[in-house]
């Protein structure tokens, strides 16, 4: 989304500036193209970013470099975690928090109903045969997962993309089961026009469906898609408020807690009675989980201190990390189930049959870009929901 030089670094100077002889990129403190170290490090190349003194590439500063645990592509050569770019000194706490509220009054105008699938459901008591479940919508979601992975879209953009289908679905009330694959390439097709800055064209959408729908059918879905949500797409995801509170806790939520946090809030995307909690109830709740999971209790007072800062009440919150706990342990039996099936156990075959949907996440989850966290065994139990009153 961002370009990899940096968020803070200069921008390109003019024809002129550079014949001139003032083209900030002759100073030997500007990083080349290919830089990618942090503001005010020493980089490879022999090179010190700066940082913008009036702030004007601040905004670009609000997003993590994939790199390394977290952050990074798979396949990338780079073994130190890069931030896309740390906020800058005068910018607190505090204001991290006045961004996180924004967020949630924003989340609270677009956040679909608690059981947006409840009038599919009277339709089918109705006599309706065509209609829509829990179930299909956990199949769809784990298949945008897989297409998110084959385009290599970023995080964001799936988080957005399911935000979209769940927006249009609480939205109407006629929502045909065969359109439903349809309905979620063209939200995956929106999300990749607002957030990145490649996006896969529409005959490549089309072929993800293997060409079951025409280029006129995806175009059509779109126009729908944009006037029932009254073209207003950018939304708060998880994702979003999970990266803030990262940047909050910045300097005790290490690569691994986050990817397991983001691992933790992917399944619960998949889950459709996770709507009753807000996206950032469930990012609050995920963090304070992969501490808990990954050992880093001494930190645990620092992040606890931070979600509580938000006004999130605690029941809710205890709540929430109680249901994304079950869900991590329910994801990891099919992990081992797996690993018993891939080893010749003909009964354990089958009990994977069940995780078969969860199967995207655990491979995209198990790369070593990502820590691994698809591995790491669930807590046996949290502890009372007094102990997170206390912060």
């Amino acid at each position: 989304m961002y370009p990899q030089t940096g968020a803070f670094s200069q921008p390109p100077a003019s024809k002129w500036e550079q014949e001139a002889g003032t083209c900030p990129s002759s100073s030997s403190c500007v990083a080349s193209e290919s830089c990618v170290c942090l503001p005010g490090s020493q980089c490879s190349e022999g090179c010190l970013q700066q940082q913008d003194a009036a702030g004007i590439y601040s905004t670009e500063a609000f997003s993590l470099e994939e790199s390394s645990c977290a952050y990074q592509e798979c396949g990338s050569t780079s073994g130190q975690t890069q931030w896309r770019g740390d906020f800058p000194e005068q910018t607190g706490r505090l204001e991290l928090l006045q961004m996180i509220r924004c967020q949630m009054d924003v989340e609270q105008e677009v956040h679909p109903p608690r059981q947006f699938l409840d009038p599919h459901r009277q339709a089918a008591a109705a006599g309706s045969s065509d209609f829509l479940t829990p179930g299909m919508r956990m199949i769809v979601a784990s298949w945008m997962v897989e297409v998110a992975e084959e385009f290599r879209l970023q995080q964001e953009t799936l988080h957005l993309a399911t935000g979209l289908l769940d927006r249009f679905l609480s939205s109407t009330q006629d929502v045909p089961r065969c359109v439903l694959q349809l309905l979620a390439v063209a939200c995956m097709m929106l999300a990749a026009k607002d957030l990145e800055v490649v996006q896969p064209t529409v005959e490549q959408f089309c072929a993800v469906t293997a060409n079951h729908f025409k280029r006129q059918d995806l175009l059509r879905m779109e126009r729908i898609v944009l006037d029932v949500l009254e073209f207003r797409l950018s939304s708060p995801s998880s994702y979003t408020f999970l990266h803030l509170l990262a940047q909050a806790c910045s300097h005790c939520v290490t690569p691994s807690v986050l990817s397991l946090a983001m691992y933790v809030c992917e399944l619960a995307v998949l889950e459709y009675d996770m709507h009753q909690y807000p996206h950032s109830t469930r990012a609050g709740a995920a963090l304070l989980l992969s501490q808990l999971s990954l050992g880093a209790a001494a930190h645990l007072p620092n992040v606890a201190s931070v979600v509580a800062a938000l006004g999130i009440p605690v029941d809710e919150l205890a709540g929430c990390m109680e249901s994304l706990l079950s869900l991590q342990k329910a994801a990891f039996q099919h992990t081992l189930a797996a690993a018993a099936a891939a080893a010749g156990c003909g009964a354990a075959a089958q009990s994977c049959e069940v995780g078969d949907l969860l199967a995207p996440l655990r491979t995209k989850y198990g790369h070593a870009c990502w820590c691994d966290v698809s591995g790491v065994p669930p807590i046996a139990a949290l502890p009372p929901a007094y102990v997170w009153a206390a912060y």
